[in-house]
């Protein structure tokens, strides 16, 4: 339908508007512009730290009992199910997901922090995270934390628990995910959905097994932002840049990224009976040889 207009050029304006609008929405010719979120040859690393309470490592490594110790099945469920699917979709951008579990065990991580294991007192996924996320925060000077995923187990679920939550700090780059754990499957859509958001800032990506739609998707290419504030060519506990690499399929990237003189005002996940502390910004390999433990 035109527009009745006494200007021919504001109806010329309105005519090549509504085209533009036609042809993103349904993407005539196939043309489609790149989402990329740098031309370089360089890909982003955005690292995330993940830790489970009692209930889920003991789910998980049940699961996949072929692995020979807790950490070496959390690693392997999150590499195979979940962060290796998404860092498949997120290519699209240059960027990738490095995730370290060496600090799984959030009783570890918070060794003075107790929580009402009955679900029933309080909403336990938003009661939880924050409490962890604040703890962290007073932890570590000027709130450099990267970004943080939290599993959470519960004996019963209902319509009154939280499926799952994000916390941010206003213009900082840290965050916290909370993820009520529903079992290896069910779980794995609110991981990537928290994920998303965390890194975008779009809300409720992936759920029910559904890729984003093409609307979606220019939601989370906030996340080209993110890494341009938070990501800098110095790695740090947000992540790296990986310069000379176009792909972000090569597995070599998955490696971790040491640096000698990182500052001690930062989270730096502990290494286990070890004298020094190494700095591991992105997913590092298991210790073991054989990386097939099988579901």
């Amino acid at each position: 339908m035109f527009l009745m207009t006494s200007s021919p050029l504001l109806l010329l304006i309105g005519l090549v508007r509504e085209g533009f609008a036609l042809a993103s929405e349904y993407n005539f010719g196939g043309f489609e512009a790149d989402p990329a979120c740098t031309k370089d040859d360089k890909i982003y690393l955005v690292s995330l730290y993940a830790h489970f309470d009692r209930g889920t490592i003991d789910a998980i490594f049940s699961a996949f009992s072929d692995c020979k110790d807790e950490r070496e099945a959390v690693e392997h469920y999150l590499k195979s199910r979940v962060v290796g699917p998404y860092n498949e979709f997120l290519s699209k951008y240059k960027v990738k997901i490095g995730f370290d579990a060496k600090d799984y065990d959030v009783n570890e991580l918070v060794p003075t922090k107790r929580f009402d294991s009955s679900c029933e007192l309080v909403e336990p996924v938003s009661t939880r995270t924050t409490t962890v996320h604040e703890h962290l925060l007073s932890t570590y000077k000027d709130k450099k934390i990267g970004i943080h995923l939290f599993l959470w187990s519960c004996p019963s679920h209902n319509e009154n628990i939280m499926s799952k939550i994000v916390i941010g700090e206003p213009k900082e780059c840290a965050r916290s995910i909370g993820v009520l754990w529903r079992g290896t499957e069910d779980t794995i859509d609110f991981i990537k959905s928290g994920i998303s958001e965390a890194i975008s800032g779009a809300k409720d990506l992936f759920l029910n097994q559904e890729y984003p739609s093409p609307r979606d998707e220019d939601k989370l290419s906030y996340v080209c932002q993110y890494v341009d504030t938070c990501i800098a060519s110095k790695p740090s506990v947000n992540g790296a840049i990986v310069f000379g690499i176009d792909d972000t399929s090569d597995e070599d990237i998955s490696t971790h990224i040491d640096v000698d003189n990182h500052p001690r005002e930062v989270y730096i996940p502990p290494e286990k009976g070890g004298k020094n502390q190494r700095v591991i910004y992105i997913n590092e390999p298991s210790d073991s040889g054989d990386d097939d433990c099988k579901y």
